[in-house]
């Protein structure tokens, strides 16, 4: 009876162990525009305000964490628009959302400043959840045809248009992405 007994106690622990390794895990992951998810995109364009990597997930345990890794898969000329391939981390954030069934963790795509447009390209976001890759979302940065901010001779318009693009100015007059990088207007 008592080796019985140890065989059913040594089964229910090992179980209970092996339960409790997987007690957090992402509902769903998806690119938004905002923190909350509540706009989601795969496409965005290089004068978006913010740029979301957004895992929705549930946690049995305060100490679970989640991690966010950029990369940068290709580039889009400023020049035309060509594709050059790259492999390129672009950054990294970790967040501790502890205990809950419906946490959100969001990280955002860094600038370098906040009036600086994104780069164009390919990207790939990897979600991490206690240092195990758990998801891999793509998405690309595009180039708009014109910004959405007004266009006013002399005003930075590269890396936010390509080259040569001609947009409406601000009173109505055609303005052009000249060489030297800003809205040159007639």
């Amino acid at each position: 009876m008592l080796k019985g007994s140890w065989l059913q106690m040594s089964a229910l622990f090992c179980a209970l162990a092996l339960s409790a390794c997987d007690t957090a895990g992402f509902k769903r992951s998806y690119m938004a525009l905002d923190g909350e998810g509540d706009r989601r995109r795969e496409v965005f364009f290089t004068d978006t305000e913010g740029i979301f990597c957004v895992a929705e997930l549930a946690s049995g345990v305060a100490d679970v964490t989640v991690r966010a890794d950029f990369e940068q898969r290709t580039l889009f000329s400023p020049a035309d628009g060509s594709i050059l391939r790259l492999q390129r981390f672009v950054g990294s954030a970790e967040l501790a959302p502890g205990v809950g069934e419906d946490l959100v963790a969001a990280f955002e795509l860094q600038r370098s400043t906040a009036d600086e447009p994104y780069v164009a390209g390919e990207y790939a976001c990897l979600l991490y959840l206690n240092g195990k890759l758990e998801s891999e979302l793509t998405f690309e940065i595009h180039y708009p045809a014109c910004p959405v901010a007004p266009v006013e001779a002399g005003v930075r318009c590269a890396g936010f248009v390509i080259e040569g693009s001609v947009c409406a100015g601000l009173v109505g007059e055609d303005c052009i992405c000249a060489g030297g990088g800003s809205w040159e207007c007639s």
